[in-house]
């Protein structure tokens, strides 16, 4: 009995310690950007394509990366990077674009945009893109997924759209539009947070400016809770290019930044004289952020860092479109101004 007692306490010695071993490696594998070793893919045009922007990027590992292009031609729309090397799928149609991506594995992921015509949305099961059946007149812009698995998804003259189960049903929330002036209406990103899925919208006026909204809500019950007139030079209440949900804290970012929502308002967490396009992170303490003219961004928990030295693009004019990062690998998405080739860097 007492080698059986001597036996079991042995072994549970010993997954406490492997647990203890596997918290502390896994701890320790959180690296900062510096600490990064820093490589580059190119993807270049082909022959029928205009130009080739990255557009969204999403990962369910370092080993499991997707990022949506614009080629404006028959080019792959879709790069898989599987750990090793970068595959391409033709998700799209010829003369479209895939917008944004969301999924939740690398066999249940959705690709939004357009076809030429109107929308575009499309399935992978692991094995191929289908594109769905009903389609509706107005460009898909964004998507997201929430807490229960359903993804929803906005665009173009407020359109917004949710799939339940094994159907998209759509709705449009519209902002009054004067008839008298020439004015384009849509919801350009979206977020889940808090229960409720948040939107940005964007009203232009042709030589006025434009009216971004903040509105919150679900299917058929949407609200606008904050809006601003960058027309009018005041300050700067929320980012204009999108919102994102980052371990469970939403953030909106764009020109002159980025905000952090809090208790209800918009906190301004980073003050720049331009634009953020992406961002990403594993928490408050984490965040990456990107934007044009190699601009880099970091913050630690204490401070926001620029860090654009460490990719060394070699070119001034280098957009840096979007990012991924789950704190030990990151890989950042870009163009030169020219559109002629894109880059994905991979830090690890």
């Amino acid at each position: 009995m007492k080698n059986i007692m001597k036996l079991l306490l042995l072994v549970v010695g010993i997954i406490i310690i492997s647990c203890d071993k596997s918290t502390t490696e896994s701890e320790a594998r959180i690296k900062t950007p510096d600490e990064m070793t820093w490589t580059v893919d190119t993807f270049r045009t082909a022959p029928t394509d205009i130009q080739i922007i990255p557009e969204d990027i999403i990962a369910f590992s370092p080993k499991d990366v997707w990022i949506a292009f614009y080629s404006g031609g028959l080019t792959e729309l879709v790069q898989h990077y599987n750990g090793k090397e970068w595959n391409g799928y033709k998700a799209g149609q010829l003369g479209g674009r895939i917008n944004a991506l969301a999924g939740k594995s690398s066999h249940d992921i959705w690709a939004v945009g357009y076809d030429g015509n109107g929308s575009c949305i499309t399935h992978y099961d692991g094995m191929s893109w289908t594109p769905y059946s009903e389609r509706w007149p107005d460009e898909i812009i964004d998507i997201t997924k929430d807490d229960e698995g359903n993804y929803w998804a906005c665009g173009r003259s407020g359109i917004i759209l949710k799939y339940s189960g094994n159907k998209w049903k759509g709705q449009y929330f519209k902002i009054n539009l004067n008839p008298s002036r020439e004015e384009e209406y849509l919801l350009g990103g979206i977020a889940y947070y808090n229960k409720k899925i948040h939107l940005l919208g964007r009203k232009s006026t042709s030589g006025i400016g434009s009216t971004e909204y903040h509105i919150v809500g679900e299917f058929n019950n949407w609200t606008v809770i904050d809006s601003q007139k960058y027309s009018e030079f005041k300050t700067v209440k929320f980012g204009d290019v999108n919102f994102i949900n980052i371990d469970n804290n939403l953030y909106s970012f764009g020109l002159e930044g980025i905000w952090e929502y809090k208790n209800s308002n918009w906190e301004q967490i980073l003050k720049l004289n331009q634009q953020i396009f992406g961002m990403s992170g594993i928490n408050q303490n984490y965040l990456i952020a990107v934007g044009p003219f190699n601009k880099f961004y970091f913050y630690d928990g204490n401070s926001w860092v620029q860090k654009a030295y460490n990719l060394k693009t070699y070119d001034d004019n280098m957009v840096f479109d979007n990012v991924w990062t789950n704190g030990i690998e990151t890989f950042i998405v870009g163009e030169p101004n020219i559109g002629r080739y894109a880059l994905v860097w991979h830090g690890k």
